[in-house]
């Protein structure tokens, strides 16, 4: 069907064609028709074609967001993620289906959709089987995501996330445990104090910080006084100025040093993190 023949059908008055059109549209159309269909829903007074022009819509959103996920701005994703929970309020079952695709591009992007979709249990419960997908990727991106229903994930998942090969799986696991915010979880993150991935340190820190571990704060004074990576350094004056309160002292004091740092990065990290320090000060 082309899209003068597609056009007629859409605006033609008659059912009949309206279906056929809908019907074709429910399976190849595109972004570009999604307007059309919509706007089908009030041509008609048959209910069975509005709720027909409802679910192609649905199809048409969701199949071009798998397909084209990449090639669409944020706002475009967003809005669009936002009309499909609008239009089927159990859209995260049927993003559920392609989350079991053979196609790793498809699963990437099906857990970047739920991931515009808010915080909800019934995400968090699809991605419980995610965070040990095949593709890195799918398992980072999905360990990013549950970050925000941290009730989804038990200690034996989370330890086993800690081991990862993939150092985004590690340093998002560690994100996730740091907003659980779990003293218990304290002895999964120990061994990362002296971690060789800039990030991994970096999250452990600030989570193992703000759990009260005594050992954080002499551990980011060291990152930051790092003499053989910069990356280090400038890791470490972020950790400070996520943690660091007035009353630290020592490490304000390092942090100021860092202005004479040869590297950029280190000397923008800690001019930062004083201005926040600061900032929390006298707000």
């Amino acid at each position: 069907m082309n899209e003068e023949m597609l056009n007629g059908y859409l605006t033609s008055g008659d059912d009949r064609l309206l279906l056929s059109a809908i019907r074709y549209l429910d399976k190849n159309g595109s972004l570009s028709h999604l307007k059309a269909v919509l706007d089908t829903t009030k041509l008609t007074l048959d209910p069975y074609i509005v709720r027909l022009a409802r679910q192609a819509s649905t199809n048409i959103i969701r199949r071009n967001l798998l397909a084209h996920y990449e090639e669409l701005d944020h706002t475009t994703r967003s809005g669009l993620v936002n009309l499909l929970t609008n239009l089927d309020p159990q859209v995260v079952n049927s993003i559920g289906v392609d989350l079991s695709s053979k196609d790793d591009s498809i699963r990437f992007n099906a857990v970047r959709i739920l991931g515009l979709m808010g915080a909800n249990p019934a995400i968090g419960q699809l991605l419980k089987d995610v965070v040990k997908d095949r593709d890195d990727k799918v398992r980072a991106t999905a360990v990013s995501v549950i970050k925000w229903m941290p009730d989804s994930v038990d200690t034996p998942v989370l330890a086993g996330l800690l081991r990862d090969a993939d150092t985004r799986v590690v340093a998002n696991t560690i994100e996730l445990i740091d907003l659980m915010s779990q003293p218990r979880l304290v002895p999964l993150l120990l061994r990362f104090e002296d971690h060789d991935n800039n990030r991994i340190r970096a999250n452990a820190l600030r989570a193992l910080w703000r759990m009260g571990e005594p050992s954080a704060r002499v551990s980011v004074r060291r990152m930051i006084e790092d003499g053989t990576s910069h990356l280090m350094r400038a890791s470490g004056c972020w950790v400070a100025g996520e943690c660091c309160t007035p009353e630290d002292t020592d490490i304000l004091e390092v942090l100021e040093g860092c202005a004479d740092d040869p590297e950029a990065l280190v000397r923008d990290n800690a001019a930062r993190a004083l201005a926040k320090v600061r900032s929390d000060t006298t707000s």
